[in-house]
């Protein structure tokens, strides 16, 4: 066979293949496209430069906003998916549920509010031994057994009171579904919740946590709304 220039060099792109003429207009891109691009990126850039001003300025307000805000999107996400399955939110209900939205985007604003004293109390009060491993375990374990216990039961509690169902509706379902929502926590967030307290800076935490609850949140919703409630108090 005719040997190819360059056979001993390893194998080469296919814009290689091409004269230098050929290889400009594969990798040409129009004008609006960069620039395009580059706003997207200044504005990225400027967001986030933003966010950090917000955070240094007001941090428990800012989490708050932040768990409350991505807390909304993730119900309103659950019930596009159960619309588009066929479903209506609520049991008995029909379309776009405003009200759940914004029963999650209180909850998300406790959680939010919360999740800031609870990340600076950790970071300030586990012994550190220099090992990122021990350090970060540690966290997890104080997460684990404080923490996510009383998410699970503050969640709870605090959607029954918001539906209408009082104490004694939430204490049934304090009952009923604790073990079940919190080995559901446990399943599906903590190697989550490793990574964020083993590589995101405290005062990033809780918007770390929040952009977890964004996927988590659409599955509690579905759970939440697909579970049977205990009537209200008469």
């Amino acid at each position: 066979g005719v040997a190819l220039a360059g056979a001993g060099a390893g194998p080469r792109a296919p814009q290689q293949l091409l004269s230098p003429r050929c290889r400009r207009a594969f990798a040409w891109r129009p004008r609006w496209s960069l620039a395009r691009e580059a706003g997207w990126q200044e504005g990225a850039l400027q967001f986030w430069e933003g966010y950090e001003q917000l955070l240094d300025s007001d941090g428990l307000a800012t989490d708050m906003l932040t768990a409350a805000s991505i807390n909304a999107l993730s119900d309103a996400i659950a019930q596009g998916s159960e619309l588009a399955r066929g479903g209506g939110g609520l049991p008995g209900s029909t379309g776009f549920s405003q009200a759940r939205v914004a029963r999650y985007a209180a909850f998300g604003a406790l959680d939010g509010c919360a999740g800031h004293h609870w990340f600076e109390w950790l970071d300030g009060s586990i012994p550190r031994s220099g090992e990122w491993l021990a350090d970060t375990a540690a966290k997890v374990a104080a997460d684990s057994t404080v923490y996510t216990p009383c998410w699970c039961a503050a969640f709870l509690l605090a959607m029954a009171l918001m539906e209408g169902r009082g104490l004694p509706g939430g204490l049934r379902d304090l009952q009923r579904d604790f073990a079940e929502l919190l080995k559901g926590n446990y399943g599906f967030t903590l190697p989550f919740v490793a990574l964020i307290y083993g590589l995101v800076p405290v005062r990033f935490q809780v918007l770390g946590f929040a952009a977890l609850t964004l996927a988590y949140t659409v599955v509690l919703s579905l759970w939440e709304n697909s579970r049977e409630r205990a009537p209200a108090a008469s």
